[in-house]
């Protein structure tokens, strides 16, 4: 899983498999102003701020093994308590994925041995 900053508080999120050749194939890419990237199991999950004030939207991307990729599955808006204190979003999804980037690679390292024989990644 990779997270790159861009300009105007936008992320791109991609997330790659190892085939059993050692190549990287990327299995999901998204671009949004990200609030924060969570790895659950073996989905993605996105917070990105909604177009209305207060409410959040939590998308959560996961493995398709008929088409070999990762396709946003379930999608929910949450309210935002109204204490919490407001998130930068490029500093709050650059810990995320910093934090969880060792763990995915791992993680895709072994769903790709596991695709071999399982047909997911």
């Amino acid at each position: 899983m990779i997270g790159i900053e861009l300009p105007d508080k936008m992320m791109s999120v991609r997330v790659y498999t190892v085939d059993a050749g050692g190549r990287l194939n990327r299995i999901m890419a998204t671009t949004e102003t990200v609030i924060s990237v969570e790895l659950a199991g073996r989905d993605v999950i996105l917070r990105v701020p909604s177009g209305n004030p207060g409410y959040e939207l939590i998308t959560a991307w996961s493995w398709d093994a008929k088409q070999r990729t990762m396709l946003p599955e379930r999608e929910q808006i949450v309210r935002v308590p109204a204490g919490a204190a407001p998130v930068a979003p490029s500093a709050a999804a650059s810990a995320s994925v910093a934090a969880s980037a060792s763990a995915s690679a791992s993680a895709a390292a072994s769903a790709a041995a596991a695709s071999s024989s399982a047909g997911a990644p």
